[in-house]
C-alpha cells in the first residue's frame, strides 16, 4: 500500500522520512547544504514540479501540498509549478492556499509553467487571442501565488519567419495583459523553432528584453547543447537542468554538468537553477541532481 506523505501528521511524516533510506537522506542532506551555503550568493536551487510527476501520478503526492513536500521531504525552499497538475484552471482560492502554505514552510513560489492548451504563436489571430486570454488567467494565478515568472512556449510548426511573426504578436499581447502585475513572461527552449537559439533570441529582441526573458533548459536544443546554452544566457532569467541517470561518481550520464555549469558560471546569470529529474527514483534523483549542480557552481 502506497503512503500518502501529505496526509501524515508532522511527527509521523518526519519519522518515516528518517527511515526512508540512507541514499535518499544523503541526497536530501546535500540539498540542505546547498541551500544553507548559498545564502545571499549567486545561485539558488529550485524544484521543477515535473520532477515529482511519478509521485503525483500514483497518488503519493497531492499537488495542493507541493510546497510543504518540497521543504519537508527534500529541503528545497524554491518551487516552480506546472499547470498540467492543476487543470482545469486552478482557482484563485487554491492559489491563495498554496501561497499561505509556502509562507508557513518558508518556501518561495518562483514560477508557473503553462500547458499547451492554446498556442500563443498560432497563425490565426483569433486563436492567438484565445491563447492570450487563457495564459493571462494563469498569469493572475501566478501573481496570487507570489511567483515572479510565467513560463510559456512557442512551438507551433510552420515557416521560420512566419512563426517568429506570430510568436512575437502572441507573446507581446500576453506581456501587455500582464503589465499591471509583477509577473514576467519567460519563453523556454522546448520544441519546434524554440530549439534554435538564434530564433529564440530574435524573438526576445522583437518582443523587448525588458518584457520577455528566457528559461534555458539544459537538454532542449537542436545541435550542440553546450553551445546552445551559451547562446541563450544573455537573455536567460532562469535555468532548468535535465537529469535521468547517474554513474558511480554521481555524474549524470547524458549531460556533462561540469561543462554546462562552467558555461553558466562564465556568464552574468544569477538566479534559480531548477532541478528537473525525469528518471524513475524522484527523491534520490532530485537529491543527486542538486548535489551535482552545487558541486560545479561558482557561488
Amino acid at each position: 500500500m502506497k503512503t500518502n506523505w501529505t496526509c501524515l501528521p508532522r511527527r509521523e511524516f518526519l519519522e518515516r522520512m528518517l527511515g526512508a533510506g540512507s541514499v535518499v537522506l544523503a541526497g536530501t542532506a546535500c540539498i540542505h547544504a546547498a541551500q544553507a551555503d548559498n545564502q545571499s550568493q549567486r545561485y539558488e536551487i529550485s524544484l521543477h514540479q515535473f520532477s515529482l510527476k511519478k509521485l503525483i501520478d500514483d497518488g503519493s503526492l497531492d499537488p495542493l501540498h507541493y510546497p510543504r513536500f518540497a521543504k519537508e521531504k527534500l529541503g528545497i525552499v524554491n518551487v516552480e509549478y506546472a499547470a498540467d497538475f492543476y487543470e482545469p484552471l486552478m482557482t484563485l482560492r487554491d492559489a491563495e492556499q498554496l501561497r499561505q502554505q509556502a509562507e508557513e514552510f518558508g518556501v518561495t513560489n518562483r514560477a508557473v509553467l503553462c500547458t499547451d492548451v492554446h498556442a500563443l504563436d498560432a497563425s490565426d489571430r483569433s486563436e492567438r487571442q484565445a491563447a492570450i486570454d487563457y495564459f493571462a488567467r494563469w498569469g493572475s494565478i501566478a501573481a496570487s501565488l507570489g511567483c515572479e515568472f510565467l513560463r510559456v512556449r512557442a512551438v507551433s510548426p510552420g515557416d521560420r519567419a512566419k512563426q517568429l511573426e506570430y510568436a512575437t504578436a502572441g507573446i507581446s499581447g500576453l506581456c501587455d495583459k500582464l503589465q499591471e502585475t509583477k509577473v514576467s513572461v519567460l519563453v523556454e527552449n522546448i520544441a519546434g523553432w524554440s530549439r534554435d537559439p538564434d530564433w529564440l533570441n530574435t524573438l526576445v529582441e522583437k518582443v523587448g528584453p525588458e518584457r520577455l526573458g528566457l528559461i534555458a533548459d539544459f537538454g532542449n536544443f537542436d545541435g550542440d547543447i553546450y553551445q546552445g546554452m551559451q547562446q541563450l544566457l544573455p537573455h536567460t532569467k532562469s535555468v532548468c537542468t535535465k537529469s535521468w541517470e547517474f554513474d558511480a561518481q554521481g555524474n549524470e550520464t547524458q549531460i556533462d554538468f561540469k561543462k554546462m555549469m562552467d558555461i553558466i558560471n562564465a556568464s552574468k546569470f544569477r538566479g534559480c537553477i531548477a532541478i528537473e529529474y525525469l528518471g524513475d527514483e524522484p527523491l534520490d534523483g532530485i537529491g543527486k541532481t542538486a548535489a551535482l549542480v552545487k558541486r560545479h557552481w561558482d557561488a
